[in-house]
């Protein structure tokens, strides 16, 4: 939790350096049961709330904390996220107050709220991302060195199903990004963190990624994640 989130309070042109932040932990997430928390915790005192975290202006930020939840969503181990994050709240949780609901009166926040409900959903539905989460069949890199471009490839498997996950933490869009996928006929975009539908730009996330020849290429957005079913 603390690298991952000191990777993404991190400016982009500095992420190179720390870019095996979000790899060090796939080291050791078989040796014991892991529970990813986003707690309380950080999100008082002073700390700021998890999108005040990231970097950049606050539409950067809302960005990127949906990425970042993608990544956590894909990461394997069990997950907490505490309340209000949903929401992306601005405001420190305060015990004496309730949760800032009228945010969502904000496209911005609205969007992001459907972000959430809609990754939490996939989630739950779909094995592949949490019925083996500490067997080595469960989780593989498809690509983890690309440290000047920031992209990251994940590949996360049920025992029927395959889900990639492709990220882009930079501010940049990464076009021509390919990915080997020995056995791969068929590549399905599920959810995309850039989606207009969730205050994104990309109209149509289908169009972002072609697979050829047991290869997918791909047009990555900036700070974005991409799931897609594959099989």
């Amino acid at each position: 939790m603390n690298d991952t989130l000191s990777y993404f309070g991190t400016a982009p042109k500095d992420r190179q350096e720390k870019y095996h932040k979000l790899t060090f932990s796939m080291m050791y997430f078989k040796d014991e049961n892991y529970l990813l928390p986003l707690s309380h915790d950080e999100v008082v005192h002073c700390k700021g709330t998890i999108v005040n975290k990231m970097y950049g202006s606050f539409d950067e930020q809302l960005s990127q904390a949906k990425a970042l939840y993608m990544y956590m969503m894909v990461h394997p181990g069990k997950k907490l996220n505490f309340m209000g994050n949903e929401l992306a709240q601005i405001r420190e949780w305060d015990e004496k107050r309730g949760l800032d609901f009228d945010l969502t009166d904000d496209p911005r926040h609205e969007k992001f709220h459907e972000y959430m409900r809609v990754l939490n959903n996939f989630y739950i539905d779909s094995p592949t991302m949490w019925e083996e989460d500490y067997e080595d069949s469960g989780f593989r890199w498809a690509d983890c060195n690309q440290e000047e471009r920031l992209i990251y490839s994940i590949i996360r498997s049920s025992k029927k199903e395959k889900v990639l996950a492709i990220f882009n933490f930079s501010d940049r869009i990464q076009d021509n990004y390919s990915v080997e996928l020995p056995g791969i006929t068929k590549a399905e975009t599920v959810l995309c963190s850039d989606s207009e539908a969730y205050g994104g730009n990309t109209s149509d996330a289908s169009a972002l990624t072609k697979l050829d020849n047991e290869k997918l290429v791909c047009t990555l957005p900036p700070y974005s994640g991409i799931l897609l079913k594959i099989s």
